[in-house]
């Protein structure tokens, strides 16, 4: 059984803190808010294919509950978001061995870009690598002003793959050519400059900020939401016209449930939409 509690993540009644976890995936429940927060290996959150399982399975299980209207990503401890994978677990991969690292970091990233609910991600600290590409598929990136981020891999003999991809749409192809040819780091202004991020915040208001900018989607059809999310991910993967297509057919199926008649009905009598 897993629940949340308020010191940290419930399994089977024995309360898991913080400070007390190894590596893992922390859960925690504010109303109808889930924080997930990843801990890796030492203070900089090194991540490896645990943890990728792990967020995975996390986010899968909060899209399934009808309860859970949006997911905050965070990483634990004061330190850093995280500073990528641990080089440990990946220094004497062959072959299969690094297909299997590669895919449960694409699997625990995917899942974030299609789950149902919007995710916002809270960055503190370093964000690079591996857990770059987790913030690029997060819908809403807060970040505090020591955030820093980059996609270092070329630097250890590695090219940059997976979610990277979701880098050029948001910068631009110069940038992004820059940012994976170099592996050099950028800080949170830059960042928000080239639209990496959608805003820079004292790192003591981060955690509020992040909740804030979750409860905006309180109120909102959760079944709108995950279409509008459905849309975005369709712009991203098709070709216009298939893109097209594919959201005016999911515009009109919206019209098969009563969400827009009850929203833009609310909205002319002046109250809050009852989903």
């Amino acid at each position: 059984m897993l629940e949340s509690g308020a010191d940290g993540m419930i399994i089977d009644g024995l309360i898991i803190g913080e400070s007390s976890m190894t590596t893992g995936v922390l859960l925690k429940r504010q109303d109808a808010i889930a924080t997930l927060g990843i801990k890796g290996r030492t203070d900089l959150n090194l991540l490896g294919p645990d943890v990728f399982r792990t967020l995975a399975e996390q986010v899968e299980q909060c899209g399934r509950d009808e309860s859970i209207r949006a997911i905050i990503l965070r990483g634990v401890g004061s330190r850093a978001f995280s500073a990528g994978v641990d080089l440990h677990e990946m220094k004497d991969l062959e072959p299969l061995s690094a297909e299997r690292f590669i895919r449960s970091l694409h699997a625990a990233a995917r899942g974030l870009l299609n789950s149902p609910l919007p995710v916002v991600a809270a960055i503190h600290g370093p964000c690079l690598g591996g857990a770059f590409e987790l913030a690029l598929a997060c819908d809403i990136c807060i970040v505090a002003e020591d955030a820093v981020f980059g996609l270092p891999e070329v630097r250890v003999g590695l090219p940059s793959v997976i979610e990277a991809s979701l880098l050029p749409p948001t910068v631009g192809l110069g940038r992004a050519r820059r940012l994976l040819l170099t592996g050099e780091t950028i800080d949170a202004e830059e960042a928000l400059q080239m639209g990496v991020v959608d805003r820079v915040v004292p790192k003591a208001d981060l955690e509020k900020t992040a909740l804030e900018t979750a409860q905006t989607f309180l109120g909102m059809s959760r079944y709108v939401l995950a279409a509008q999310k459905q849309i975005v991910s369709a712009w991203l993967e098709m070709g216009e016209e298939a893109a097209a297509e594919y959201s005016i057919k999911t515009f009109s199926l919206c019209f098969a449930t009563p969400d827009p008649h009850e929203a833009m009905t609310a909205f002319l009598e002046k109250r809050p939409p009852r989903f």
